[in-house]
């Protein structure tokens, strides 16, 4: 499952609408129901708990602290509320989706009514469509990312903010869908996505990278220890690359997934090669941070720049940081998982795991 964050766009509306210093009895409330969702999120992720219901309560207390909001507030407070409630009900709805979808429709529903064509109905819509994935067909999907494009594409012009474009995510999240039973399918899709929308190197990367997916793959080169390192030469185990970089003079590493710092050792112990690369020219910061976080798998490093934007291209990496799984046989499983989906790098794990 993926997992989203607030975007950009809902902490700066939140900013300017509770700028005032004295936020109204319902905006406070929903404060406080917004924390009680968050807190009971936490604990359910934490805790690897299996059944959503337990979140109903905080989810109803959210929806109605919201609705006394968009019934008493100003525009902006209504704006701020119906954005964070259709945040909080999008992660919900992760959860288990014949429970919370419903809430989130309502939300969506509501700002496109009274906010035609605002970025607060883009994101409604575009949350209601990427949970829409398992239960429409390929050819109505597309003719629903058709209207979507079409009335939204011009908010990044709008008022002068802005406004990143939301199609990418829609057709990314279908794409998804497909490729967890044909990734011939996935990028077929997205080939007639970008017909749509052309404005998203990361979208034409991740086709390039679902059609990598089955190709034998290899890296070779000298690690940040100067080793020698080959994974033709792990044949028969399978292997976990983790591609990441690092910001210039912070030492600060980009999307650790620390998922894959906690349970590497456990991986690593069942057989699982793990293997770093570090697509940065800060070698010395590199190593550095490889020692503070304890990380003792191979991480490989090219110095020469050339080399890093030709693995980049090769890989098909349009950000950082990146999983991906090869298989025992050398061949690569998955299209690259962001550092919130460790989830399907552990599912692709196990079923290469399995392969005699």
């Amino acid at each position: 499952m993926r997992r989203s964050s607030i975007p950009l766009v809902v902490l700066v509306a939140l900013s300017s609408a509770l700028v005032h210093a004295q936020e109204s009895p319902e905006v406070k409330a929903l404060n406080e129901a917004a924390d009680g969702f968050r807190d009971a999120l936490d604990q359910y992720r934490t805790q690897r708990k299996r059944d959503g219901r337990e979140l109903m309560p905080t989810v109803i207390k959210v929806e109605l602290a919201a609705t006394n909001v968009l019934l008493s507030g100003n525009d902006d407070e209504k704006r701020s509320a119906a954005l964070r409630a259709m945040s909080m009900f999008d992660e919900a709805a992760q959860v288990d989706l014949s429970l919370y979808f419903p809430h989130l429709k309502r939300m969506a529903r509501y700002v496109v009514t009274n906010f035609p064509h605002s970025r607060e109905a883009a994101l409604g819509e575009r949350y209601v469509l990427c949970h829409e994935v398992s239960t429409t067909d390929t050819g109505d999907f597309l003719e629903k990312v058709k209207t979507y494009h079409k009335t939204y594409s011009d908010l990044d012009k709008k008022d002068g903010l802005p406004f990143p474009n939301q199609t990418g995510k829609i057709l990314k999240a279908y794409a998804d869908h497909l490729l967890k039973k044909d990734p011939k399918a996935a990028a077929e899709f997205l080939g007639e996505g970008i017909q749509i929308y052309s404005g998203d190197n990361q979208i034409i990367s991740y086709k390039r990278a679902i059609e990598r997916i089955g190709t034998p793959v290899r890296l070779h080169g000298r690690t940040l220890e100067g080793k020698a390192l080959d994974t033709d030469d792990s044949r028969g185990k399978v292997i976990v690359v983790h591609f990441w970089d690092i910001t210039p003079g912070t030492g600060v590493r980009i999307g650790i997934p620390e998922e894959l710092s906690k349970y590497g050792g456990k991986l690593r112990n069942a057989g699982i090669e793990l293997i770093g690369v570090a697509l940065t020219d800060d070698e010395a910061g590199s190593r550095a941070r490889i020692r503070e976080d304890g990380i003792d798998w191979p991480q490989l490093y090219l110095a020469d720049p050339r080399e890093r934007k030709a693995l980049r291209e090769e890989w098909a990496i349009s950000y950082l940081s990146r999983m991906f799984v090869i298989g025992k046989d050398g061949k690569l499983l998955t299209a690259g998982a962001g550092e919130f989906d460790f989830g399907d790098v552990m599912t692709a794990v196990i079923s290469a795991s399995e392969v005699k």
